[in-house]
């Protein structure tokens, strides 16, 4: 057995809020999810990569688009 690691401000919450943003409106301006989200924009990147790696988004320079 072990114990999962703190959800509040982990990786799997930014994960799952930005697919709850997208839920709700299925394509938008990087800008604008990562302004929903708070300041670490190179974490958020890194973390829509891995997204965009396991297909759950696409990305463009300026957009993220729920698949």
């Amino acid at each position: 057995y072990t114990k999962q690691s703190k959800f509040e401000g982990s990786d799997r919450q930014i994960r799952g809020r930005i697919l709850e943003i997208l839920l709700e409106n299925k394509k938008l301006s990087k800008e604008k999810v990562f302004q929903e989200l708070g300041n670490e924009h190179d974490r958020y990147q890194k973390i829509a990569d891995q997204l965009e790696k396991e297909g759950f988004i696409k990305q463009t320079k300026k957009d993220i688009t729920l698949l």
